[in-house]
């Protein structure tokens, strides 16, 4: 835990990050709204193991003062993170690529104001997403 930064600079997010094994993986967006990133933190040493555009926006729409285009928390699992990013999209990165291949993504109705969790109920697995406006 030593080895983790004191301070970077990222872009924007107000993400929780999340933890598996060794990697803590976090959401990030350009302050104007136009990239959306995930990025990968070596749990051990604190360095970036990936920085990956996710999304790009030509006309984000405005937010929250209080909130950043970054908010939702990821949520990950064996194998794949999934990044929300409310009315901009949701994507599943392979966490176990080299380069975090993004394996789909689409453009989603909810707003930045989310929660999302793995549903793990009988045979099936579902990624939830819940919103509020």
């Amino acid at each position: 835990m030593s080895a983790l930064p004191t301070h970077t600079s990222p872009p924007v997010g107000w993400s929780t990050p999340v933890i598996w094994n060794d990697q803590i993986w976090m959401t990030t967006a350009g302050e104007d709204g136009r990239q959306f990133y995930a990025v990968a933190v070596d749990f051990k040493t604190g360095k970036v193991m990936r920085d990956i555009k996710v999304f790009t926006c030509s006309d984000p729409q405005s937010i929250n003062s209080l909130n950043s285009y970054a908010t939702p928390s990821p949520v990950i699992e064996e194998g794949r993170v999934y990044v929300h990013y409310g009315t901009f999209g949701t994507a599943c990165i392979d966490t176990r690529k080299s380069m975090g291949a993004v394996l789909g993504n689409s453009p989603a109705a909810l707003n930045s104001s989310c929660s999302a969790w793995i549903s793990r109920a009988a045979s099936t697995r579902r990624l939830m997403i819940a919103g509020f406006s």
